[in-house]
């Protein structure tokens, strides 16, 4: 009962490069490993499920900010100044993650989670998702086949989330970290 299943995302670098994930932290046994930090080839690992999420504009201003900013060398324990973390906060609150209680469907904007700041890389971005801690992931920029950056994206202060993260239903805090409420619980 101990084994796990190892997902590498993208192995030989040949998606393309049009993807953007939520790598949700559960404990389901499948790690999803990830290429990481532009030619700093950081390795990566979340236990827990894949969502897939459609948000071009989003990974296009990731792309911006990460292969542009940044010149795709990577940002590990990077100082974040306020400007820098505004425009990360917006762009990651424009990404929409849906769920579902089995009959309805709600979307929800994706958080930056600020206490994992030090973490964030490019294609490796931590977040809060109403289903619990995540890592926003996208294809690493020195893997053969991503596409570049054509063109300037602007996220402006009108992409912020409509929503404070705190205010999801089914979403309370336990040992410092969000977790899913029990079934029935109410989210208190």
């Amino acid at each position: 009962m101990g084994f796990r299943r190892v997902v590498f995302l993208d192995p030989d670098g040949t998606s393309g490069g049009g993807w953007l994930f939520a790598l949700v932290e559960a404990p389901t046994r499948v790690v999803h490993q990830h290429q990481y930090g532009g030619t700093a080839c950081r390795m990566g690992q979340v236990e827990g499920f894949l969502m897939p999420l459609f948000a071009p504009a989003a990974l296009d201003a990731l792309r911006e900010l990460f292969e542009r900013h940044f010149r795709g060398a990577g940002t590990w324990s990077h100082s974040w100044p306020d400007d820098e973390r505004r425009r990360l906060r917006a762009i990651v609150g424009t990404v929409r993650y849906w769920t579902s209680d089995g009959t309805t469907e709600q979307p929800h904007p994706l958080c930056l989670d600020e206490t994992r700041l030090d973490r964030a890389e490019e294609a490796w971005v931590p977040v809060l998702t109403p289903d619990g801690p995540a890592v926003l992931v996208r294809s690493n920029s020195d893997r053969p086949g991503v596409a570049r950056v054509r063109r300037s994206v602007r996220v402006t202060p009108g992409g912020r989330p409509a929503a404070s993260c705190r205010a999801w239903p089914g979403i309370r805090w336990r040992g410092g970290r969000r977790r899913p409420a029990p079934a029935g619980s109410g989210g208190r």
